[in-house]
């Protein structure tokens, strides 16, 4: 279900998600948080899983912010 979730979000975002540049730095965060989400999922806590995904999403929406003014 959250993979489902997840590819209906990306895919809705994708024109926005495409203009992020692909810069390792912004990879590696990324995967870093990506590992994050999902380690607190097999943990059983999903609070820190939504606290996780909130700070990647605002994150990610201020990258866009910068990038597209």
């Amino acid at each position: 279900m959250l993979i489902e979730a997840v590819t209906r979000a990306q895919s809705a975002l994708n024109e926005l998600l495409c203009a992020i540049p692909v810069l390792r730095p912004n990879i590696d965060h990324s995967n870093d948080q990506h590992d994050a989400v999902v380690a607190a999922i097999l943990a059983g806590s999903p609070e820190r899983a939504r606290a996780v995904m909130e700070e990647h999403c605002d994150a990610t929406a201020a990258l866009l912010r910068g990038l597209i003014g």
